[in-house]
């Protein structure tokens, strides 16, 4: 029996025809509702995602750098940067 997928963009457009279908029946409050987790998501998402493409960057560079830093330089449980120029200042 095969399984019967639809593609993203006819997704995308059920979702937006239903929302607007359910926004003229549902009452007021549910669609507040809604709309309030479509705030809070959307807000959470907008702080995050610079969060995320940072982390991608910086890893990113780390490595196509290539530096030879030791492995205990970049441990978070190094103390902090005066532990490493401490460190560095005795090798």
């Amino acid at each position: 029996m095969g399984c019967f997928r639809i593609g993203l963009l006819p997704r995308i457009l059920l979702a937006i025809v239903s929302g607007i279908a359910l926004g003229l029946v549902l009452s007021e409050p549910l669609v507040r509702l809604f709309v309030t987790f479509n705030g809070l998501f959307s807000q959470l998402l907008g702080t995050s995602m610079v969060d995320i493409m940072s982390a991608l960057i910086f890893s990113f560079m780390y490595v196509a750098l290539d530096t030879n830093i030791p492995s205990y330089h970049l441990s978070p449980t190094t103390g902090g940067s005066s532990a490493r120029l401490r460190r560095a200042a005795v090798e």
